[in-house]
């Protein structure tokens, strides 16, 4: 599986890097609202970002809904934008970019009894990254560490119900991968991309 970080409407770009590959799946902050969704494979997905409509992600069928999970992996987009004050509600920012606090307690029973069922997950795929290992490798970026972002705490519970073995995340605009606990996090710059699977993940 292709994973693929931010693209923000740069959709040439995108599609060059994912036509690479037989499947992938884009991190979030696509660029669903910004411009019309590119003809897209349905092997070919997305998350939403805090910087994608999330009506425009939910009419596509290329989009991957928050909690929905399959092959080992459990998915839950949306994040906070630090910089909402500067930009016009409906135009290029959406009041709903981050999980509402009952979705959130919604998205932790399924993620808990997921985990319950059938043991730790291989990958957990999301925008933003738990709170947490926020602080631990972002611990300079005061700027979006203290945007109080919901999502965050929310993905530091699910976190502490069931650590998967790989988290995979964008958002941040860096590349990092680096192992805490015992589980691999690996955060994608701006159309940064890794091929990975599950028998690779401790490769």
């Amino acid at each position: 599986m292709r994973f693929i970080g931010d693209t923000h409407a740069k959709f040439d770009r995108y599609q060059a890097i994912a036509s690479e590959a037989p499947a992938s799946i884009q991190v979030g902050d696509f660029g669903a609202g910004f411009k019309p969704l590119p003809e897209m494979g349905q092997t070919h997905r997305f998350i939403r970002g805090n910087h994608d409509n999330p009506a425009v992600c939910a009419q596509s069928s290329n989009w991957i809904a928050d909690g929905t999970i399959e092959n080992g992996m459990f998915f839950m987009g949306g994040a906070t934008s630090v910089d909402k004050h500067s930009r016009s509600e409906g135009v290029d920012y959406w009041s709903d970019e981050e999980v509402t606090i009952r979705e959130g307690y919604a998205l932790m029973d399924a993620y808990e009894a997921a985990t319950k069922k059938d043991g730790r997950f291989d990958f957990f795929i999301s925008h933003e990254c738990p709170e947490s290992i926020a602080c631990q490798i972002f611990h300079n970026r005061r700027d979006k560490l203290e945007d109080h972002s919901r999502t965050r705490q929310i993905l530091d519970a699910m976190l502490e119900i069931g650590a998967p073995r790989c988290w995979i995340f964008g958002h941040w605009h860096t590349n990092v991968d680096v192992v805490i606990g015992d589980t691999r996090f690996i955060c994608l710059a701006e159309l940064a991309h890794i091929d990975l699977t599950a028998d690779q993940i401790s490769g």
